[in-house]
């Protein structure tokens, strides 16, 4: 997820520059979205003790566990503008 975020702050994508990895309420927000692809997205809410959470848009339910385990888990960015 960093990876990205960092490429999206470089090249500043449509012209916004400060990026972040979206938390799970901002996420939760953009569920009702016909554009946004109801997949499951890791959110920047703290996990517990090397466990991390993730938010699916189908069911809006919030899970967490081992970061290896979320195979088909994308990041959810958001921006300010």
């Amino acid at each position: 997820a960093s990876l990205i975020m960092m490429n999206l702050r470089v090249a500043k994508f449509g012209k916004l520059g400060a990026w972040k990895l979206a938390s799970s309420g901002e996420v939760l927000k953009f569920r009702d979205n016909k554009d946004v692809q109801k997949l499951a997205y890791w959110v920047s809410d703290p996990g517990s003790a090397g466990r991390v959470k993730r938010v699916n848009l189908i069911n809006g339910s919030i899970s967490e566990a081992d970061p290896k385990s979320f195979t088909r888990t994308r990041p959810f960015c958001v921006a300010k503008r």
